[in-house]
């Protein structure tokens, strides 16, 4: 109940509609001020509409990695991992650039050999050091629990120039083992998980080499309800056409 009120009274106070966005904090007391940071946040608990987010979403593109910085890197890729705002180029640009706001320049220039507290050097033991990986896992293999304890789940990637990418990521149902290509992709689901897998640039879809209804998500098809594969075995979802 406390947690339905204060999301009321977010809505009430905090929702800019001439501007389509959430302001800084209460309208009223920000003169309307909708910064790009709390859009972010927004995103990353996905309490926008479906028009709100498309707006947000081409903010936090448009402002890119270097304008939150290493402190705010993990809100930045786990918003744009929540977005349908390209093929995934603008994710991949975020983990491999090389300027001066970068995991690269942080390796190159400090010799680092494990992502820090910041690009700037600090700690190795600050959470957020490990913001890359969600940018990795949610962005580029595109997997996202979409019940609790991961009863079902998303596998989306967005590969933008790779060939391939592959990955696992551990969950309380047991680890999602992902290998993705521009035309297929495979996945290992948990025992009594369900998952939604998509490929992208497709019209129809084949699952396991059978043809199924595909389900459109954006510029991807997507077979739902995949199950685990027989002894653990891979479930590939593959372009047909």
């Amino acid at each position: 109940a406390d947690a339905d009120a204060l999301l009321t009274a977010m809505k009430t106070h905090m929702w800019n509609a001439s501007a389509n966005r959430y302001c800084d904090g209460a309208c009223a007391d920000v003169a309307g001020h909708a910064g790009v940071t709390t859009a972010a946040w927004f995103l990353y608990n996905g309490l926008l509409e479906p028009a709100a987010a498309a707006t947000a979403c081409a903010d936090v593109k448009a402002w890119g990695l270097e304008g939150f910085g290493s402190y705010g890197a993990f809100i930045y890729l786990s918003a744009l991992a929540a977005c349908d705002v390209d093929d995934g180029s603008a994710m991949l640009e975020a983990l491999t650039k090389c300027d001066a706001q970068s995991w690269c320049a942080e390796m190159r220039d400090s010799g680092a050999t494990m992502t820090r507290e910041s690009w700037a050097g600090g700690t190795y033991s600050h959470p957020w050091g490990t913001a890359a990986l969600v940018g990795v896992s949610a962005g580029v293999l595109g997997v996202a629990q979409t019940a609790p304890a991961w009863r079902n789940f998303t596998v989306k990637p967005k590969l933008g120039n790779l060939t391939f990418a592959n990955g696992v990521v551990p969950t309380v149902a047991g680890p999602v083992a992902v290998n993705a290509t521009p035309t297929a992709t495979a996945v290992v689901v948990p025992p009594n998980s369900r998952a939604t897998v998509c490929v992208a640039n497709a019209a129809r879809v084949l699952l396991d080499g059978v043809a199924v209804d595909a389900v459109a998500s954006g510029a991807h098809a997507c077979a739902v309800g995949v199950g685990s594969g027989r002894r653990g075995a891979a479930r590939v979802v593959a372009a047909a056409d």
